[in-house]
């Protein structure tokens, strides 16, 4: 079992819930919620036909357009000598993956705690985008 796809897009990060207090009452908020439902939308069409429950292993690839300084000239499109390969900028890695476990959570794994490998990675790309792989984790014996 494997499904691989690509979403289009700047890659996001999941932001922290915020709490409200309105008297005696604590309101939860997710500010994410909007931008994880559009997520899921583009990815839907990619979706298991019931969501997985098995011990999933799953690969991300965060690509970022790169900026006018990684070029030759303004109208140019030949990359500098040095221009970077990996993105070490914000967002952070890990709220990026966050945002993608988040977001698939109920649609294509009955709940994110059957994830038992992850890979994750940011990277410069001429399309930005995320690019999932969502497999069955290898089994291996460690003795």
């Amino acid at each position: 079992m494997q499904y691989e796809f690509i979403v289009p897009g700047t890659p996001q990060a999941l932001k922290r819930h915020r709490t409200y207090r309105f008297g005696a009452k604590n309101i939860n908020v997710d500010p994410s919620s909007a931008a994880k439902e559009t997520f899921l939308l583009q990815a839907l069409e990619h979706r298991p036909p019931a969501p997985l429950r098995e011990a999933l292993a799953v690969t991300l690839q965060f690509c970022f357009a790169r900026p006018k300084s990684h070029f030759r000239g303004k109208s140019s499109t030949r990359l500098k000598a040095d221009a970077p390969h990996w993105h070490t900028g914000r967002p952070d890695t890990d709220n990026l993956a966050k945002f993608v476990m988040d977001s698939l959570n109920g649609t294509f794994w009955h709940d994110d705690s059957c994830i038992a490998k992850i890979d994750a990675e940011k990277v410069y790309h001429t399309v930005p985008g995320i690019y999932i792989r969502i497999e069955s984790a290898p089994q291996f014996s460690h003795t």
